[in-house]
């Protein structure tokens, strides 16, 4: 008689094994490193991103490398396959994690790879540009591990990018148009040949992409995002292609970060702006993916832009500055006069009046701030009208000054601009006028 099996003991048994069959099938369907099981990536004509992560469980398929690669060493790696309708296929990662990596890419069924073409960069980012591949044709890539100096997962982005017809614009001769409205834009650097030299004065790499378009006097805002692993730079010129003139260069943001310039686009100008790796060392595998924009606004002059237009100010009865008056100089453009001996450039000046209250009085600019603080002013007399202002009777850099001899009940008119000829200005303040306490003391005493 067969001694009888406890039902606890044998459910145990079930479970266990139930356990361990989970675990086994997990490892064996584990898609990036099977070759067999290998994802599919989206291919298309500009870089459509696909997380990877080459898991520190992975082992090394043992597949022969390509003879570019025959001096590497493949310790785990991951799967991909792709199918492209292109005759030229380029190919991007971009490491997050600090790890080295090595891409190939293989042609046939999984039991009968055949070795294209390999990379190994020894550093987290990688790229296969210009590849001759057979459309119709399904392609695999192989992720590989090529530093085993730590037990971390790899992890990254990839994407591939259907090259046959490329991006036109990796020349300035061939720049994209870049109309004011424009959003999010989808670019890429991948696949330019760094030929020619970009010139435009910014320090940045020669494998990048162009776009242009015509000034129409408005402010213009340009902004750029990278992708995910690409840092980039933004270069703004003016001028043709072959001799331009640096508008700005725009380097503030890190990987995947954004870079954005505002200014007011000259009518008529041609410009162009850039779009590449930051640094001047790049080559065609610090490439990626961003999208450009392009905001337009119409510019409104402040509405004392011209003397005869000028805002009216209160003479304050001491030195307090109890009364000022806000002014700026954003937008404002040149009014045409110039005071005799003064100096700065007045090519966005902005005009005030007051009427004398006394013969002498204390002109200040005070809480000045923005794009610069160094502020000039002019003070004129203002008894025959804006059409025949004569000399300026005072010119100061700083930003206070006394005004002497002047005649009570006369109107004075108070031109401020910035000192520098830079364009684009916008720096805001107060203005305040003051009767001087000298003066003051002086009626007291006359009273008496």
């Amino acid at each position: 008689m067969q001694p009888k099996t406890s039902p606890t003991l044998t459910g145990l048994k079930h479970f266990f094994v139930l356990i361990t069959l989970l675990l086994f099938s997990s490892n064996g369907f584990s898609q990036s490193n099977n070759c067999a099981a290998a994802p599919t990536l989206t291919v298309g004509t500009t870089c459509t991103t696909t997380n990877y992560n080459v898991e520190r469980t992975f082992t090394n398929s043992g597949v022969a490398l390509p003879a570019a690669c025959s001096t590497g060493t493949s310790h785990r790696d991951g799967w991909y396959t792709f199918t492209t309708d292109a005759t030229t296929t380029a190919i991007t990662i971009n490491g997050t994690s600090n790890r080295d990596l090595g891409l190939a890419l293989y042609s046939g069924g999984c039991g009968s790879l055949t070795p294209i073409t390999c990379t190994i960069p020894n550093a987290a980012n990688a790229s296969l540009t210009s590849i001759t591949v057979s459309p119709s044709t399904t392609y695999h890539l192989r992720l590989m591990r090529t530093n085993n100096g730590g037990n971390n997962n790899m992890t990254g982005t990839i994407c591939v990018v259907d090259a046959t017809a490329p991006s036109t614009n990796f020349t300035c001769a061939t720049a994209t148009n870049l109309p004011c409205g424009t959003t999010n834009l989808a670019g890429t650097t991948v696949g330019s040949t760094g030929s020619p030299a970009h010139g435009t004065g910014c320090n940045m790499s020669n494998y990048g992409a162009w776009y242009t378009f015509v000034g129409d006097g408005q402010q213009t805002t340009i902004t750029s995002v990278a992708g995910s692993g690409f840092d980039h730079e933004m270069a703004i010129s003016s001028g043709s292609c072959g001799s331009l003139t640096s508008v700005a260069c725009r380097d503030s943001g890190l990987s995947g970060g954004t870079e954005s310039h505002t200014f007011i686009s000259t009518s008529g100008v041609t410009y162009y702006v850039y779009i590449d790796y930051f640094g001047s060392s790049g080559t065609s595998t610090d490439t990626g993916t961003f999208d450009i924009s392009r905001t337009c606004t119409p510019i409104v002059s402040p509405s004392n832009d011209d003397c005869s237009g000028a805002t009216a100010l209160t003479v304050n009865p001491d030195l307090s500055c109890g009364t000022t008056t806000a002014g700026t100089i954003a937008w404002a453009t040149d009014s045409g006069v110039t005071g005799s001996g003064c100096s700065g450039t007045d090519d966005d000046d902005v005009w005030f009046s007051f009427v004398a209250t006394n013969t002498t009085h204390h002109v200040d600019l005070i809480n000045v701030s923005g794009s610069t603080t160094d502020l000039y002013h002019a003070v004129y007399d203002g008894s025959s009208g804006c059409g025949s202002l004569g000399a300026a009777i005072s010119c100061s850099d700083p930003d206070s000054s006394t005004l002497t001899g002047l005649t009570p009940g006369n109107t004075y008119y108070v031109q401020v601009y910035s000192y520098t000829s830079t364009a684009g200005q916008t720096t805001t303040f107060d203005v305040c006028i003051e009767l001087l306490v000298t003066e003051l003391v002086l009626e007291q005493e006359q009273q008496h």
